[in-house]
């Protein structure tokens, strides 16, 4: 194994990936704090029973605050032998393709109950999932180095064998491609585009554009970094990566729930009568989007397309002891 030191001296230098790292560090103690009262609905809404939503919030959320904690453990400690360090080097790396895949899998879920569960964008986003998890591990782990300076212990990538920055090709790849399908599907059941589209259906198609933007600049600014001449270099950007891939998709389970609940709320039977039990009508069209109660995206909503958007022409699947148990709290 290519063991690549240098000099060592008492404090760690202000690099670029030192102030990454402080920055990024406190935007994720920040977002997490910020986002302690979601984590209690999810947990509160599970009714006894371990749901799929919930099961990607925790793991979205703690495997990337692990992530944070093992990567700067690695960075700013100045106790690691080089026996130590090899032993400790590949932990930050298996970590962050692992928060990857949970990623994928919340928005390949996304994408096949957007779909209205087509059979063909399911088997299409299995193998296509797959392939690229495979790639990602692959790439991400191939031609590894350790770095050590100052008694601290990160990674990079030796560069004859240079292919860890293609692991940022194939997240945005399956960025763009799912959440390409998604919007396709979400525009294609307004029946007329977005003018005719609930409220709930533009908010989702804004938070996956908002997603791909701020996730393709930091993933190219990672591509460009893992290009320095220094191996040292690579890193830096690591640490905008996985903040921002955190902060991100567990905010589209988060803001999908809370649109999902603001939308039948607004919906509440007048007179008594329950409408989530009426009939539709042949012009209505069934499409599953995420809602607080079930696996996100797997209830059915009704869309009247004869009704003005955000208007009573808007239906949820769902029953009415989920409706009071919600309406409840």
């Amino acid at each position: 194994m290519l063991l690549a030191e240098v000099e060592y001296s008492s404090k760690i230098p202000l690099t670029k990936d030192t102030i990454f790292r402080i920055g990024t560090t406190a935007i994720c103690a920040y977002d997490y704090v910020r986002t302690m009262p979601a984590e209690y609905k999810f947990w509160r809404d599970r009714d006894h029973q371990i749901r799929a939503n919930l099961v990607l919030f925790v793991l979205i959320r703690y495997i990337s605050m692990t992530l944070v904690i093992v990567s700067n453990v690695g960075y700013f400690a100045l106790s690691f032998s080089p026996e130590s360090c090899r032993r400790y080097y590949m932990f930050p790396v298996a970590l962050k393709v692992l928060q990857a895949c949970v990623c994928q899998f919340v928005l390949g879920l996304r994408t096949y109950s957007i779909s209205r569960r087509s059979e063909r964008v399911k088997i299409f986003l299995i193998i296509f999932t797959l392939i690229i998890i495979a790639l990602q591990w692959f790439t991400n782990l191939y031609g590894r180095v350790v770095l050590q300076a100052n008694g601290n212990c990160t990674s990079g990538n030796e560069p004859t064998k240079l292919v860890n920055w293609t692991f940022y090709i194939w997240a945005m790849l399956y960025d763009v491609v799912t959440l390409g399908l998604s919007t396709y599907y979400l525009i294609r059941v307004g029946g007329a585009g977005l003018s005719s589209m609930t409220g709930l259906g533009r908010a989702m198609i804004m938070d996956g554009l908002g997603y791909i933007a701020i996730l393709t600049i930091t993933n190219t600014l990672n591509i460009v970094l893992y290009h320095e001449l220094e191996l040292e270099s690579q890193a830096a950007g690591v640490s905008l990566g996985f903040t921002f891939t955190w902060i991100m998709t567990q905010n589209i389970l988060i803001k999908t729930r809370n649109a999902g609940m603001r939308s039948f709320k607004s919906l509440q039977p007048s007179g008594g009568r329950n409408p989530y039990t009426g009939s539709r009508s042949d012009d209505q069209t069934s499409m599953p989007v995420t809602t607080p109660r079930d696996v996100e995206l797997q209830v059915q909503v009704q869309i009247d397309h004869d009704r003005r958007v955000d208007q009573p022409g808007v239906k949820w699947s769902m029953d009415e002891t989920d409706l009071n148990s919600d309406l409840g709290h």
